[in-house]
């Protein structure tokens, strides 16, 4: 049994006078039945005819919730009528991508993101084989541009300068993170867990303390001290000139925070600066000393000898970087090397390093250094 060109389905056959036919999808308008048997088709009369009518367009009597973030992805159910068939939903110009029609009453559907510029009021359509819905009040969605970033941690906070450390930065409003910046490198690569956690390899970069930034399209985090991550750098040992072995003993009660063996040496450390090297001048007995600072403040040095001053001085820092300087001998000191050259011997020097990072307590170190003029010919 046909319906113009398109068959239909379920047929049941009563009796020679009656039968039953599930009718086809067919596009709106009247066609002719005919039924064949193995007889013929039924002649086309005036009594045939069936008209196919177009369904009732939709309409929305309520979306809920009716507002949700610019970045989209959150799930409304709408409530209506007439959402039978294939079923799409627009929120203003952008098509949801996800529409489930649970009944002719109801249907769910993904929001699809839109303009983060502010906050805005969109229409909402539902099309369906009967037509689209009306703009109606009821029929509006507000998108609501969330508030930018915020850091509250980043762990761990410190790591290599050549990068590749694995941190996690946690806080408040970071899913949909366009960039993170430490300091002003980028990292290419990262993976937002949540709205309050990203995952992220740092950057190679300079050594020394640099913010933490996260971007989304509603603005960038503020800088806070929560955000602080420092690039360690502990640099070879080997300055041109020689070196001398490294020994040094810290004072009593100073913290470690980072250290270890570096080349020939050992570098020790307290809570704000490391001694990492030192070269003497064979030639002029000059000392020059090398540190990682970790944090601006003001450094001081005093060097003596046995029988007096070797030399001192003092410079302030103003971040966290390497700092070298050089101490040279003072006259007597002068004397005092050119003896011990004469007996082939080396004059035993204490340097007192101390530093005072900005709003903290002074801490200071003990190294000890043997210089040795080189003998003359």
């Amino acid at each position: 049994m046909d319906f113009g060109e398109t068959p239909g389905t379920e047929t049941d056959v009563r009796s020679a006078t009656e039968l039953t036919v599930t009718t086809p999808a067919h596009t709106a308008g009247a066609v002719d039945v005919t039924v064949q048997t193995p007889y013929g088709v039924s002649a086309t009369v005036g009594g045939d005819r069936y008209t196919f009518q177009a369904p009732p367009p939709p309409s929305i009597s309520l979306i809920e919730p009716g507002h949700g973030s610019t970045l989209g992805g959150e799930m409304v159910t709408i409530t209506g009528s007439n959402f039978a068939g294939p079923t799409t939903v627009q929120f203003g110009g952008a098509a949801s991508t996800e529409v489930s029609v649970r009944s002719q009453t109801e249907l769910t559907a993904r929001v699809p993101a839109d303009s983060p510029a502010e906050n805005t009021e969109v229409p909402v359509t539902v099309s369906t084989a009967g037509g689209a819905s009306e703009a109606t009040e009821a029929a509006r969605f507000t998108y609501e541009r969330p508030p930018a970033p915020v850091i509250t941690n980043v762990s761990p906070s410190s790591g290599p300068a050549t990068g590749g450390q694995r941190v996690t930065i946690t806080g408040e409003n970071l899913a949909g993170a366009t960039s993170v910046l430490f300091g002003d490198s980028e990292v290419t690569g990262g993976t937002v867990v949540s709205a309050t956690e990203l995952i992220v390899t740092t950057p190679r970069h300079a050594a020394g303390t640099v913010e933490v930034q996260v971007s989304t399209p509603s603005g960038h985090s503020a800088a806070v001290p929560a955000d602080a991550y420092t690039f360690d750098v502990v640099p070879d040992t080997q300055l041109p000139g020689g070196s001398e072995s490294l020994t040094e003993s810290p004072v009593a009660g100073a913290s470690t925070r980072a250290g270890g063996s570096v080349g020939s040496s050992t570098a020790k450390a307290n809570s704000n600066f490391a001694l990492v090297a030192k070269r003497v001048n064979r030639r002029t007995g000059a000392i020059t000393f090398q540190l990682v600072v970790f944090d601006r403040g003001s450094l001081s040095w005093a060097v003596s000898f046995k029988d007096g001053k070797f030399g001192s001085g003092a410079k302030v820092v103003g971040s966290a970087q390497i700092v070298s300087f050089t101490v040279v001998p003072s006259a007597g000191a002068h004397h005092a090397l050119a003896a011990a050259a004469r007996r082939h011997r080396s004059l035993a020097v204490t340097a007192h390093l101390t530093y005072t990072a900005t709003g903290g307590a002074a801490v200071s170190h003990i190294a000890s250094v043997a210089v040795r003029l080189r003998a003359k010919h």
